[in-house]
């Protein structure tokens, strides 16, 4: 990964699963997500360790569909596009920085 590159994953839909570790999450250049939900609470599901760095709602979030149509979705895979925009303002913001200084 370059200089100027920032990686966001998703930490891991695994409360239950005793909050394991992944990868490439668990990197320390890695900016890692977990979800929270509409009161900004930890949603039931979403792993939290200390590998979390940023939790974004991730709880009945409408999406559109190709048909036209919309649902509501959860997960950490969508509480991941929101923080991805949030290290851009932070990029933007800050100036150039390292990757291991936004994580």
């Amino acid at each position: 990964m370059g200089a100027r590159q920032g990686l966001a994953r998703r930490r891991g839909n695994d409360l239950l699963g005793r909050n394991r570790r992944f990868y490439p999450a668990s990197y320390p250049h890695v900016l890692t997500v977990g979800s929270v939900g509409r009161l900004g609470e930890p949603s039931a599901f979403s792993t939290s360790n200390e590998f979390v760095d940023l939790a974004a709602p991730g709880e009945a979030l409408a999406v559109a569909l190709p048909d036209g149509t919309q649902t509501l979705v959860t997960g950490t895979s969508f509480a991941s596009p929101a923080v991805a925009a949030a290290a851009a303002w932070v990029r933007t913001a800050r100036g150039p920085m390292q990757p291991t200084q936004l994580a």
